[in-house]
């Protein structure tokens, strides 16, 4: 048997000798194009979620590597949940073999709002709620879920518990934990007694004096 290397594409006339008798045989000789395979699929997406690769169809074989050589998978789809960059070598129905350029993937992280502003407010006031600066869309919600506004800031005037889901520019979406606002109950009306030339209120925690609207700048309970 002979064998040769790197053979030229056309045609090949082979004559072997022995004893001064000669005989020829011609081959054609055609070269097959490795395959070249392209890997298709999203290249970002969000912490938590994947994406699938997708080495295209009509090979025999498919063989999924990461960036250091070790085998994902053998099929024609790779499902891909973290950071990393992935080629494929694929095999056609000649036997011939191929590999893809790199295809890298980033995972972005998912952002963490943390909303701030005044946990108790007192009847008739109002709590402003801070989501933060930087990003793409607020969406504020109540404990059971309703929609409460769509900007940065949220004003309250009722006790409840309330949560932010925020969106950056990448797309992602990430939601606060629950901020809880209680509002006071309204402080009993207070009594005021007189006796002789002393004026004298209920209990309080408090005091205030005023006389005809004017503050007097008394603040104790007589």
């Amino acid at each position: 048997a002979v064998q040769w290397n790197n053979v030229p594409a056309g045609r090949l006339i082979v004559t072997v000798t022995q004893d001064e008798c000669s005989a020829s045989d011609t081959l054609n000789v055609r070269l097959l194009a490795p395959p070249a395979p392209l890997i298709t699929g999203t290249s970002r997406f969000c912490a938590g979620d994947s994406t699938t690769l997708d080495a295209g169809a009509g090979y025999a074989i498919y063989d999924w590597r990461s960036a250091s050589g070790v085998s994902l998978g053998p099929a024609r789809y790779l499902n891909v949940t973290s950071t990393g960059v992935y080629h494929v070598i694929v095999t056609d129905t000649n036997g011939c073999k191929g590999t893809s350029p790199d295809f890298a993937v980033s995972v972005n992280p998912r952002p963490v709002p943390v909303v701030l502003g005044p946990a108790a407010i007192c009847p008739g006031d109002t709590a402003l709620l801070d989501a933060g600066a930087g990003y793409a869309i607020y969406d504020w919600r109540s404990a059971s879920g309703v929609s409460l506004g769509t900007a940065r800031y949220l004003t309250v005037t009722s006790s409840g518990l309330y949560h932010v889901i925020v969106t950056d520019a990448n797309g992602c979406s990430g939601a606060s934990a629950d901020h809880a606002v209680i509002v006071y109950p309204a402080p009993v009306k207070p009594v005021i007694t007189r006796s002789g030339d002393t004026l004298t209120s209920t209990v309080a925690a408090t005091y205030a004096w005023y006389r005809e609207g004017v503050a007097t700048g008394a603040t104790t309970r007589s």
